[in-house]
């Protein structure tokens, strides 16, 4: 028989289970029927394991090529099961504009990566594609931002808090590219992932 307000998001319960060492059911199998005092419990990057996140990360160069914006890419594939967060995005380009992109469906360039992970407790590899190249041009959809190069090749930070990260649900990919042709820029990943709930997966 269901309980009154009975949680179904199985991710919470695992992550008391798991913090507490409780053994046994659910520890929390219902929310309250009551005003109750609670007390929040710090969350800390090592703690995003508990809750069923998996960290990566990659770092690459990505070469000129003449008459070709330089880009990158992550995609997460329709049927990954997994929702991804970017958290980090970070390059060096000396006197160049950087556009970044959403879009469905991208696909991906010549030259795929895989995301190491961070946590020596992950055991899974990240289900989100990696990938590099010279696709031609730049999307004509999708825009999110666009970022003004300064002199030198100083490194440009996209993320600075956690409001700024980038939901990657399956079946969108987000892309960084060069608005200057010929340009060889060098460009940093951090992304977290985990299963996507049914309550996640749109109408």
């Amino acid at each position: 028989m269901a309980r009154y307000n009975e949680i179904l998001s199985g991710r919470f319960n695992r992550a008391l289970t798991k913090v507490f060492s409780i053994k046994g059911s659910a520890p929390a199998p219902q929310l309250s029927t009551e005003i109750m005092p609670v007390l929040p419990l710090p969350r800390w990057v090592d703690d995003e394991f508990l809750y069923g996140w998996d960290q990566f990360g990659f770092g690459l160069a990505v070469g000129a090529v003449a008459a070709s914006n330089s880009s990158a890419w992550l995609t997460n594939p329709p049927n990954s099961g997994v929702i991804a967060l970017i958290t980090d995005v970070h390059w060096n380009v000396a006197n160049a504009t950087v556009n970044h992109f959403i879009n469905a469906n991208p696909g991906t360039l010549s030259a795929g990566f895989t995301g190491n992970p961070l946590d020596g407790r992950t055991v899974r590899k990240s289900a989100i594609q990696g990938s590099s190249g010279q696709p031609g041009a730049l999307p004509a959809t999708g825009l999110i931002g666009s970022f003004a190069g300064g002199a030198g090749g100083l490194e440009f930070y996209a993320i600075q808090r956690e409001s700024q990260y980038i939901p990657l649900p399956p079946g969108f990919g987000f892309q960084t590219g060069v608005v200057a042709q010929n340009l060889a820029y060098t460009i940093s990943f951090r992304w977290k992932e985990r299963p996507i709930e049914d309550s996640e997966k749109g109408a």
